[in-house]
């Protein structure tokens, strides 16, 4: 058996850490940078900090192919970087339709090119949104864990969540 990092898991629970964490990171305005332990794994046996699960931490494996998260990143990085982020959260109108709202989380922030990057997602539980954009909205994308994006509809109404598993969207006026 691979040993994998605790809080990681999985290369998709790794991918989804990396998602929630920037957008929970971009909604706090003191905020300002992020910064990654290692972009590889480690080969075992060789030296790390703590124990075995710490050699998977990487965004890479050891020989350097990329993980899931590599292209989540990289997707966060494209979305979130290159300017200030104002943090919206309280401005967005999240209704639950299914579920518990207690088990529904949210951050929204406006780019200084005026888009807004929304990410929803469910703890514990699944549940049904519907969400309205704090500033209009003319195109809407979902971004993939893989950094792939589709056209979304707008407004965003009966989106499903599953537990853990955030939903990425980008909103242009």
């Amino acid at each position: 058996m691979t040993p994998r990092c605790v809080e990681c898991g999985t290369e998709l629970q790794q991918a989804t850490w990396w998602v929630r964490a920037v957008a929970t990171f971009a909604a706090l305005p003191r905020v300002e940078q992020v910064g990654i332990y290692e972009i590889k794994d480690q080969r075992p046996g060789t030296a790390v900090i703590g124990d075995a699960a710490n050699y998977f931490l990487g965004l890479t494996r050891a020989d350097r192919t990329p993980k899931l998260a590599f292209r989540t990143v990289r997707m966060l990085v494209r979305l979130y970087g290159g300017g200030r982020l104002a943090p919206l959260d309280s401005a967005a109108d999240v209704r639950v339709r299914r579920g518990s709202p207690d088990s529904v989380f949210h951050h929204v922030v406006l780019r200084t090119d005026g888009a807004q990057v929304l990410v929803v997602w469910s703890r514990g539980l699944p549940a049904s949104v519907d969400l309205t954009w704090p500033r209009p909205a003319t195109t809407v994308r979902e971004y993939r864990l893989d950094g792939t994006a589709v056209t979304a509809t707008n407004p965003l109404e009966g989106i499903e969540l599953a537990p853990g598993l955030p939903r990425i969207f980008e909103a242009r006026p």
